[in-house]
Formats: structure tokens, C-alpha cells, sequence
């Protein structure tokens, strides 16, 4: 189940929710507001720097700093 982010096209909140099945997201209320009219935006994602895991290279180093 994944997390969207949204904006109300309304009051211009921003806010994440969890949409457990397709089409969900049509039926979409405002916490601040409570209104319908929200759009999904596009979402920034990260990517978790773990020891041995494929996105090493992308990592800062453990020791020595940068130069």
C-alpha cells in the first residue's frame, strides 16, 4: 500500500495518505478543509544508505571526510 502525497486545490494544504487499493484516491477529503477537490503531487523519495546494500556508492563515507 503506498503513501501519496496530495494538495488541496482549495485551502493549498499539502498532505500524505495511505491508499490501500486503486481508485481510492478518487474519493480524496482534505484533513484541514474537508474538501474534494485534491490533486496528487509528485512525490521527493530517498534512498536509505545501508552497509553493504546496493546503494553504497551513493553514500558519503564512514571515515575520512571529503576533500
Amino acid at each position: 500500500m503506498p503513501i501519496y502525497e496530495y494538495r488541496c486545490k482549495c485551502c493549498r494544504n499539502s498532505f500524505e495518505a495511505l491508499v490501500w487499493s486503486y481508485g481510492e484516491d478518487r474519493c480524496m477529503t482534505c484533513p484541514s478543509c474537508k474538501s474534494e477537490d485534491v490533486e496528487r503531487i509528485l512525490s521527493v523519495f530517498s534512498k536509505s544508505c545501508t552497509p553493504g546494500g546496493q546503494a553504497k556508492s551513493n553514500c558519503a563515507p564512514k571515515t575520512g571526510g571529503f576533500r
